[in-house]
C-alpha cells in the first residue's frame, strides 16, 4: 500500500503551448518561457511517475481507473 501515487501528464509540447496560450495573457514570449521552464522542471519526471498519461484527450475517469488498479 502506497501513501501517494505520482501521475505524470506527458502531453505533446504543441498541445501544451496551445492550451497555455488560451489561458494566459502575455503573448508568445510568456508562453514560450512557461514551456521551457516546464521542460526543465519536469525533465526525467516520467521515470519517477507511477502512471503516465500521454493522450491529450484523456478522460479523467479513465485516469482514476488506472490509479485504482495500479
Amino acid at each position: 500500500h502506497k501513501e501517494c501515487l505520482i501521475v505524470h501528464l506527458d502531453i505533446a509540447e504543441d498541445i501544451r503551448e496551445e492550451r497555455i496560450s488560451k489561458r494566459c495573457d502575455g503573448g508568445f514570449d510568456k508562453v514560450r518561457r512557461r514551456i521551457e521552464a516546464d521542460n526543465k522542471d519536469f525533465c526525467g519526471f516520467n521515470i519517477m511517475s507511477d502512471v503516465t498519461i500521454t493522450d491529450p484527450t484523456f478522460d479523467p475517469k479513465e485516469v482514476i481507473k488506472q490509479i485504482i488498479t495500479y
